[in-house]
């Protein structure tokens, strides 16, 4: 009895692949465990080894090996050598187009699961995405670049055609935030009051308006009411605009000479209080064609349209560089970062060391040049950009 409970132990503790090596008869068959090289040179080295035909009981020699099932992310790598492991079983491989565009919700793992039936996947897409820094980061309206696309490739122009679609060909509107210079503020009216008995004030309410400086309104005249959030400076601590937050529109009703003017709230975006400023605040763009610099050019991002700290593509950027330094609508920046990646993302700031180069990773295209700053849109980008980043215009470029 204790020798039968001894071996029962033994047969217990054994490795799964000793067990199999053992057939019904008791003879061992050639089922040997799988290897991996000792120093792997390649990506294809970490792959599962194929295992051998089984005996075909037709004549004429053994069947073909099964087809894959699926992969896992540690088992296979997403290269384009068999697309068969891909959507599942052969014959049912999913069409893979060249690039995914994010919405609401995506993650890396979901994409991996819907493209390639395996969400542990998501190292190696995210390794193939070199745009993405940190794989948490990506946002409704990216493009996460995907393996296996059997659509021909055709590099640079099947980019900037995939990059059409993406962005937005029609002009700019501002409905949040916008940027003000100094004189934009000396053309601005105040809210002085309300017939309306309440603190705060929205669509149809009426209020009172004073001019100040060369604020002059007109009759029928519609602006913008705003509220002054961040004032900018330029890289020498010089004041060259704010970032004012947009609160709504009205339309002058009335405009006596000797007495405040009266308008109506057409727009209430959010609540509208007295002492807010109202004045012609610039809040559309359009886009320009691409206009060569006529001089070499530096400068810093000192600010952006959207209250966050990394922008990308499509998003609107402030410039402490203006038609004073020689700026122009249509010139293009060249954002330029440097130091240690790593580094960079701790500290949020650019390295010092001046034995490091700096990469070119956004463009930005200047669409209005004020006196001592402008506004540009960033419409190529590698990596995120971020208020402090160094700007180089290029002659001729």
């Amino acid at each position: 009895m204790i020798r039968r409970i001894a071996v029962g132990l033994m047969a217990l503790m054994l490795p799964a692949v000793a067990l199999a090596q053992v057939g019904t008869g008791g003879a061992p068959t050639a089922a040997p465990e799988p290897s991996l090289p000792s120093t792997p040179t390649s990506p294809t080295d970490f792959q599962a080894p194929v295992p051998p035909p089984e005996p075909s009981g037709a004549p004429g020699g053994a069947a073909p090996a099964a087809a894959p099932t699926g992969y896992s992310g540690g088992d296979y790598m997403i290269v384009d050598a068999d697309p068969a492991m891909w959507g599942g079983v052969r014959g049912s491989r999913k069409k893979i187009p060249p690039f995914h565009v994010v919405r609401q919700g995506d993650t890396l793992w979901e994409i991996c699961d819907h493209y390639y039936s395996d969400a542990w996947a998501w190292p190696q897409l995210w390794a193939h995405n070199r745009s993405i820094t940190n794989p948490h980061w990506i946002y409704p309206g990216d493009r996460v670049r995907l393996l296996g696309s059997a659509a021909p490739d055709k590099s640079a122009e099947s980019l900037r055609r995939t990059r059409d679609i993406v962005d937005h060909s029609g002009p700019i509107t501002l409905k949040q935030n916008a940027f003000a210079d100094p004189k934009d503020l000396e053309d601005a009216g105040t809210i002085v009051g309300s017939k309306e008995e309440r603190l705060m004030l929205s669509y149809r309410d009426e209020v009172y308006v004073e001019g100040k400086g060369n604020f002059q309104p007109k009759v029928g005249q519609s602006y913008t009411i705003f509220r002054v959030r961040k004032k900018l400076t330029s890289s020498d601590g010089k004041h060259v605009g704010s970032q004012v937050e947009i609160l709504g529109t009205a339309r002058i009703k009335r405009a006596p000479k000797d007495k405040a003017a009266t308008a109506v709230i057409t727009e209430s975006i959010s609540p509208i209080e007295r002492d807010d400023q109202i004045g012609p605040l610039r809040r559309r763009y359009q886009r320009l064609p691409i206009r060569p610099a006529q001089r070499t050019i530096t400068g810093r991002i000192i600010g952006a349209a959207e209250d966050k700290i990394y922008h990308g593509l499509d998003e609107l950027v402030y410039v402490d560089r203006g038609a004073n330094h020689g700026v122009q609508k249509g010139n293009r920046f060249l954002v330029l970062q440097r130091g240690d990646g790593y580094q960079r993302l701790l500290a949020d700031e650019d390295s010092d060391e001046g034995n490091l180069p700096r990469e070119a990773v956004a463009e930005i295209s200047i669409i209005d040049a004020r006196k001592d700053a402008s506004v540009g849109v960033i419409t190529r980008a590698v990596k995120e950009v971020k208020e402090g980043d160094y700007l180089k215009m290029r002659r001729g470029y």
